[in-house]
């Protein structure tokens, strides 16, 4: 396992979770692989469309990026791991784990699987 901050992967990760870029269909359309899965906290499938329709809308959402790590699978292919803690206005934070598998492809890094699996607190 390395962590490799400046990977180009792992900073497209870090800026998907920005709301700007979150909001950029452009930006999603070039960095979410056509093939693209999703499987959700609650276990539903995503696929790339559901996401950028989702996305696109998305309001008062911020994420926060905490000990993410990062595996080279192969030249074209690296796994990211992370937790994220997402905020969202008048709801309580939210943490999940976060895996992501990134490909160049096409001479762009993208996105092909994203799995997101909620902390649960104990209060």
């Amino acid at each position: 396992m390395q962590n490799n901050i400046m990977h180009p992967a792992l900073l497209l990760e870090q800026k998907l979770l920005r709301p700007a870029n979150r909001a950029n269909e452009a930006f999603l359309e070039k960095h979410i692989h056509t093939d693209f899965k999703e499987i959700g906290k609650y276990g539903d499938v995503w696929h790339k469309r559901d996401v950028l329709d989702n996305l696109v809308i998305e309001k008062n959402v911020s994420f926060d990026m905490v000990n993410e790590t990062m595996t080279k699978v192969s030249d074209t292919c690296v796994l990211i791991h992370f937790i994220a803690h997402k905020h969202t206005v008048n709801e309580p934070s939210v943490s999940s784990y976060r895996t992501s598998v990134w490909v160049h492809n096409n001479n762009v890094w993208q996105m092909l699987f994203h799995q997101g699996t909620l902390i649960q607190t104990t209060e």
